[in-house]
């Protein structure tokens, strides 16, 4: 069953739901690290987007730094990182896995920012992510 079957507008999950249906440590790894080292917020909204189902939208200081979209056995992360970060990004994904590399070339930047949305399936990829967060989180 689809995300967005299993739980429809107006039946907002639990984390343990979003945990359960994601089935990997790599979400409880992420999830910590956001709220715990980067102290966001979390914010649960449906979307009818083309990623439609339920998302979680981590929010530090009034604005979103990234949004997770749970699949099965892995997730969505989008993090748009701020077209003033491009030379930091580019030099960080010089060490990037080729996945990672991949989104980055396939994404233009539109409207001020790389929005990049990567398929988080392993623990470097994971590890790459937030490297790119962190890139997104600086002043």
């Amino acid at each position: 069953m689809e995300w967005y079957e299993a739980y429809p507008p107006g039946d907002e999950p639990t984390l343990g739901q979003i945990s359960e249906y994601i089935n990997t440590d790599l979400w409880n790894q992420v999830d910590k690290a956001l709220v715990e080292e980067f102290k966001t917020k979390r914010k649960l909204e449906y979307s009818g987007c083309s990623l439609k189902g339920w998302n979680i939208k981590y929010k530090k200081s009034g604005r979103n730094l990234c949004t997770i979209y749970p699949y099965k056995d892995y997730f969505k992360l989008l993090v748009v990182i701020p077209e003033i970060r491009k030379d930091e990004a580019e030099l960080f994904l010089e060490f990037c896995t080729d996945e990672v590399k991949e989104v980055y070339k396939v994404y233009d930047y539109f409207n001020g920012g790389k929005w990049m949305i990567i398929d988080v399936t392993n623990k470097k990829i994971l590890k790459d992510a937030l490297g790119l967060i962190e890139i997104r989180n600086r002043k």
